[in-house]
């Protein structure tokens, strides 16, 4: 368990030296939501996102909207191409604790905690590599009870 424990600490460390330049606020971002259709379906909450400004490694957005209860989906958007890029799956949370999607500003590491697709509860690491997010790193997420306690495995 504390090898565990240790490797999860390197991890943390490597994804947090993963940083991007700040490019500072654009203001000014041409969505390309015409062209693609799953972009159109959730235009305005992608406008949204945009209004808001740079928030996701160096000159990206970030797009987030409900899919039900505990659900949520996500794109983001390149400042500079307009390009709309969607997570693959949907992210849902029951027992889990931590906030589902954490990222910064000036990273391209992407926090993901609970199910993806409604399956396999996890606590996961992405990086955004220009063109998709790689998963580095996926650990058991912690669960808790209805008290916020943690629940033992």
């Amino acid at each position: 368990m504390l090898a565990r424990a240790w490797l999860w600490r390197q991890v943390v460390v490597r994804v947090q030296k993963i940083s991007v330049p700040d490019t500072g606020h654009l203001s000014w971002i041409v969505v390309d939501g015409l062209t693609d259709p799953a972009a159109r379906l959730y235009r305005t909450r992608i406008r949204e996102a945009v209004a808001k400004g740079v928030g996701f490694a160096g000159h990206y957005e970030v797009a987030i909207w409900g899919c039900g209860a505990a659900c949520l989906s996500f794109a983001i958007v390149d400042a500079v191409t307009g390009k709309v890029y969607f997570f693959p799956a949907t992210i849902s949370q029951v027992r889990e604790a931590g906030e589902r999607l954490t990222y910064k500003r000036d990273s391209r590491a992407v926090h993901v905690i609970g199910s993806l697709n409604e399956e396999d509860s996890a606590d996961r690491w992405y990086v955004w590599n220009g063109d998709k997010f790689i998963l580095i790193s996926k650990k058991p997420a912690v669960l808790v009870d209805d008290n916020d306690d943690p629940i033992k495995p």
